[in-house]
């Protein structure tokens, strides 16, 4: 849209200090990981295809949109001395953009075109945004739906694909969700990662640990579900608008929040029962059978063995999750994604509507549609 070069940087976990990351003393992961390791496609430099290009006008043209470039290739083209920098709040501001939590506010789509226009109009080489975020968080509530129309043309999403790293954990553990009556048959090796549904697989992503805490902040923030969370066709909806969820106090939302955040082991084993069945009365008769189930997870122990001893009381075949993975260690890194891509390509996927992990999962499931 801008007919700019996306400048892409590795994932930082704290961008302030280059050393690894710990966890409970011990070195838990670098804290600096190159993008490619997680990703492939145009957001990490792959190639956006022949007519992907933008006019100066805003029209479409028959030539190939610029390559996303490394910062260290923008820092070496782009030296400070020929950068044209940007305050995003000041740039809001000229433009007429709005940002706002709760009150009125432009729409995600429209800072977005307003944004990239703008961009695309200056004859400046080298930009560098300083300042706030481009988009801020209230822009990834469901005002970020005004996007969709644009975002499912968008090669970005139709040309995206995990890194080979990422693909060759799911390959390597295909066999966690295939047809468990098999698994002592020489023969039987599936170690392609899928590129259609995974049949009779229902993924869950279940998060815990610092969601003990954090969901009680979301019902003390009023927040509501994550925006590719809240597409209008998905059966589940959160059952409070946020101008609902701000006229209420704490004790009043917190049956609300609990359930959808962090539900028991009871409440999961139901819904998931539930999901089973809607889902098997909604195709032919025994055309869809879900059979299978992997949990996302990063639950304690003693919460994973009784979630998982429950559902296979309840009828499932086969019960996996995060920890079952066999993964390398070069892949430690990327491990989260290779649960992301197992979530994408699972058959029918449950997700937590107050996690942005559950959102992309949902974005690449539409994206595939």
């Amino acid at each position: 849209m801008s007919n700019r070069a996306y400048v892409f940087q590795p994932y930082m976990w704290n961008i302030s200090n280059p050393e690894p990351v710990e966890l409970d003393g011990k070195h838990y992961r670098s804290n600096w990981i190159p993008l490619n390791a997680f990703l492939s496609g145009p957001a990490a430099g792959g190639r956006f295809g022949p007519g992907t290009g933008t006019t100066k006008s805003g029209e479409r043209a028959p030539w190939e949109a610029p390559r996303s470039v490394s910062y260290d290739w923008y820092d070496e083209v782009c030296p400070p001395e020929r950068r044209k920098y940007l305050d995003t709040g000041e740039l809001r501001k000229q433009l007429g953009l709005v940002e706002s939590d709760r009150g009125p506010a432009n729409s995600t789509k429209e800072m977005l075109v307003g944004i990239s226009t703008y961009l695309r109009e200056i004859d400046d080489t080298c930009v560098t945004l300083t300042g706030d975020h481009v988009f801020t968080f209230s822009a990834f509530s469901d005002r970020i739906l005004s996007t969709w129309d644009l975002l499912q043309e968008s090669p970005v999403l139709n040309n995206f694909s995990w890194s080979p790293l990422v693909r060759g954990i799911v390959a390597r553990n295909m066999h966690l969700f295939g047809d468990v009556s098999r698994w002592d048959d020489p023969s039987y090796k599936p170690r392609t990662a899928p590129t259609a549904d995974i049949p009779g697989l229902l993924a869950i992503h279940l998060r815990r640990g610092d969601f003990i805490e954090h969901c009680d902040n979301l019902n003390h923030w009023a927040s509501v579900w994550s925006g590719w969370n809240s597409f209008p066709a998905y059966r589940d909806k959160f059952p409070l608008t946020l101008a609902q969820a701000a006229n209420m106090t704490y004790e009043e939302r917190l049956p609300y929040y609990l359930p959808h955040c962090l539900p028991t082991v009871d409440e999961l084993v139901y819904r998931l029962h539930i999901v089973r069945r809607e889902w098997e009365l909604g195709g032919r008769s025994g055309e869809r059978k879900l059979k299978r189930a992997y949990l996302l997870t990063n639950a304690e122990p003693k919460y994973k063995k009784e979630v998982k001893e429950k559902l296979l009381a309840d009828g499932w075949e086969h019960v996996a999750m995060t920890s079952d993975l066999l993964v390398e260690q070069p892949e430690v890194e990327v491990d989260l994604a290779a649960d992301m891509m197992i979530g994408q390509y699972a058959e029918v996927f449950v997700g937590n509507g107050f996690s942005s992990l559950t959102a992309n999962i949902n974005l690449l499931r539409m994206g595939r549609k």
